[in-house]
């Protein structure tokens, strides 16, 4: 029996003041957690992360003490705890300017012997006032950030067991707060030539990749304004860092380009799930058999392939090559070729 998932419709008209406040809010705790975690490869110490509550920046470090901030979707309200045991929190619920928020923020951190200073400006985003005197958004409505969370709670099961399909190089299941989208990053182990950009993309895109993302209703949009990058076809598979793009931008690749267009043996006949505005494919894939062996006599060279796969990495049966056709690479084993439903 096929077990039917529904998502709470979430339109931009319905939120976008909610939106931008809640991506604000983001800004200045990721800011915050990038001031207090070590250094890592693409940003991977920048992002924040779903939890069972909200979004969290999980454990960062001040002095000799450890602390967690998060942005409670289930009480409406933002928290920190640190390592000995102490908790404080504010209401989100009424609705708190941006310039309120900040102010709190840093006044419940000093308390906790944890506050750092950051750039007090909006990254990536329209919003260009600074934190400590935007006092114009500060919108929060429970019903909208309710059903983003179930959205994200969700999209982030779904990635995360996307993720254990693959046995290369891949980043966590996390959530942007320059953009504001929820990704998750496979590498195929070559690099990628330098582009001519900015330090923090340059960094991102040292080597080849292809992400797999969610946009909540209105970031996308928000994202583009600002940047010129990011884009997103409409089956929610966002591509970055296209190699081929030698002057650091990130355009959409034409609909029959290999990266965008899945191999055969990876084509669903299922219909496409809505989530928010886009729409995630959802696909079951039998895992295929040995290869048949061929007699002695018969074998013959094989013909390389026209088109090379955008990945090659080594596989339970082997190890695929830029001309590889057999079992799709990347996957650890057949008990995680067949995903279950979420």
């Amino acid at each position: 029996m096929t077990e039917i998932i529904t998502l709470p419709e979430l339109h931009l008209a319905d939120w976008r003041a909610t939106k931008d406040t809640l991506h604000l809010y983001c800004q200045i705790v990721g800011k915050i957690r990038l001031a207090t975690t070590a250094p890592r490869n693409h940003w991977w110490n920048v992002p924040l992360y779903v939890d069972i509550r909200g979004i969290s920046t999980r454990r960062l470090h001040h002095g000799d003490t450890t602390f967690e901030i998060t942005i409670d979707c289930v009480d409406h309200a933002l928290v920190v705890r640190t390592a000995d045991g102490q908790t404080k929190s504010f209401e989100l619920g009424g609705g708190v300017p941006v310039a309120d928020f900040d102010a709190r923020v840093h006044a419940i951190l000093g308390e906790l012997g944890v506050d750092v200073k950051i750039k007090e400006e909006p990254f990536g985003v329209p919003m260009t006032t600074p934190f400590a005197l935007d006092s114009k958004h500060g919108s929060w409505d429970r019903e909208a950030i309710t059903r983003l969370w179930r959205i994200l709670d969700w999209s982030d099961s779904v990635f995360e067991e996307f993720s254990g399909w693959f046995n290369g190089k891949i980043s966590p299941v996390h959530l942007f707060w320059h953009s504001f989208d929820l990704a998750v990053t496979r590498f195929s182990g070559r690099p990628a030539p330098p582009v001519e950009a900015d330090r923090v993309t340059r960094e991102a895109y040292t080597h080849e990749v292809i992400s797999f993302g969610f946009w909540p209703p209105g970031a996308r949009r928000a994202a583009r304004a600002a940047t010129g990058r990011g884009r997103m076809d409409r089956v929610g598979l966002r591509l970055a860092g296209d190699p081929s793009l030698s002057d650091g931008t990130h355009r959409a690749r034409p609909q029959n380009h290999p990266a965008r267009v899945l191999p055969k043996r990876l084509r669903g006949r299922r219909p496409p799930r809505r989530l928010g505005y886009v729409e995630l494919r959802v696909h079951l894939v039998p895992h295929p058999g040995p290869t048949p062996a061929t007699p002695r006599h018969r074998r013959s060279r094989p013909r390389p392939s026209k088109r090379a796969p955008l990945m090659a990495c080594r596989t339970r049966t082997g190890v695929g090559t830029k001309n590889s056709r057999g079992p799709a690479e990347g996957l650890a084993s057949p008990s995680r070729w067949v995903p279950g439903r979420p």
